[in-house]
């Protein structure tokens, strides 16, 4: 009896293991079918045409630039030149001029002396504090208002930042730092008129890495010239940023 019970548990067990081993085969064949399901949710595929610069065509010339707060020379006889569709890094330390000279860049502030021209139509810069947006009103009501379109335009440019459902029906207050900034690239990019140029201020500041790859894919489908002002060298890497001008 002893016997036959060994003869027959051998088999059992055999049966018991090879089970056991198809069910982590599914389960980890179904976490990585549920991984790229994330990712592609993750990720921002739009068409833009009208945000595309000609190579050739003048997007910045600044020439003897300088600027000073009181007796403090920030700039000193600065020059700086961008052509078509470049993507430009400021880097350099704290209180070297980063966030200035983007301030200049978009007449914020005047230059003391020496000639900046900008060559495109319209120009956007996105802080940290995301002030293209009004916090009171809803994701949908902001977009109506900056990319004027009308409701049913707005939802479905929406959508394709990402914004589905009640989304877009929250106010800018609640939303994280990563769907603020998402939020604003969606409201300006989505303008039939949208701007050739476009500078952010530490975007990545505060952000998951889930919000960053969604940045990343939003800020891949442009087709402008951008100046990015960050320490995230990843991050630089992931958009194509080709120019570091240091500061």
């Amino acid at each position: 009896m002893l016997d036959k019970m060994k003869d027959t548990g051998e088999p059992t067990s055999a049966r018991l293991t090879h089970a056991h081993e198809k069910n982590i085969s599914n389960a980890k064949n179904l976490i990585e079918d549920i991984k790229k399901k994330i990712v592609i949710e993750n990720e921002i595929k739009i068409k833009l045409p009208n945000t595309k610069v000609p190579n050739g065509k003048m997007v910045i010339k600044i020439n003897n630039l300088n600027f000073g707060f009181n007796k403090k020379q920030i700039f000193k006889n600065f020059n700086l030149s961008v052509y078509g569709p470049e993507r430009l890094a400021f880097s350099g330390n704290n209180g070297a001029g980063k966030t200035t000279l983007a301030r200049l860049i978009i007449k914020e502030l005047k230059p003391q002396s020496g000639e900046l021209k900008i060559g495109v139509e319209k120009f956007a810069c996105l802080d940290q504090n995301i002030k293209v947006l009004n916090s009171e009103q809803t994701l949908l009501e902001n977009m109506e208002r900056i990319a004027e379109l009308n409701k049913d335009k707005s939802k479905e440019m929406l959508a394709h930042f990402l914004f589905r459902g009640f989304d877009v029906d929250k106010k800018i207050k609640i939303l994280s730092g990563g769907e603020k900034i998402r939020a604003a690239l969606a409201c300006l990019l989505s303008n039939p008129n949208p701007p050739q140029l476009i500078i952010l201020d530490e975007p990545t500041n505060n952000l998951d890495i889930n919000s960053i790859k969604e940045l990343e894919s939003a800020l891949n489908n442009y087709l402008g010239a951008m100046i990015i002002i960050s320490h995230d060298q990843k991050f630089l890497e992931k958009i194509g940023i080709n120019k570091i001008i240091k500061l």
